[in-house]
């Protein structure tokens, strides 16, 4: 996927005001994760996204940390990251975060997400999870019929 595309996408799920809103917040959130994972874990990533995305991964770490000494941290810490970071609402970190990774997931192969789910622990799977808005009804007809709303 190419850089213009990955950002597009971001702004439009992420319904943001403005293309340049997207780039910030893609900027954050990937230099955030990158704080997590360790140096083969961001390459293996590197190599199937654009250029302009690959700094991103590297921004906040040195290169020069050892496997034992990457920062690991929960998804509430994420989520806190990149809350300060962006000067953002909590709920607005959250969805900010769901939309980047959902995106990535889309555009890159899957043994790179494999690398990525390995190196981060099982609840940043919810990161997946489609953003529940408004929860689901379940209503009953007069003819017994279950309907989903």
């Amino acid at each position: 996927m190419q850089y213009d595309e990955f950002i597009k996408r971001v702004h439009e799920r992420g319904e943001f005001g403005s293309r340049e809103q997207a780039v910030e917040t893609v900027r954050i959130v990937l230099s955030t994760l990158g704080e997590r994972l360790y140096r083969t874990t961001r390459d293996s990533l590197e190599a199937e996204l654009p250029d302009e995305l690959k700094a991103y991964w590297w921004e906040r770490r040195d290169p020069e940390k050892t496997y034992l000494q990457r920062e690991l941290f929960d998804l509430e810490e994420l989520y806190t990251r990149v809350q300060t970071r962006a000067d953002i609402s909590r709920d607005e970190a959250m969805r900010h975060v769901r939309v980047v990774v959902q995106v990535l997931r889309g555009a890159i192969s899957s043994g790179a997400w494999q690398d990525l789910e390995e190196a981060w622990p099982d609840e940043y799977d919810a990161l997946l999870d489609q953003e529940r808005e408004e929860p689901m009804e379940l209503r009953i007809d007069k003819s017994g019929e279950a309907d989903l709303e």
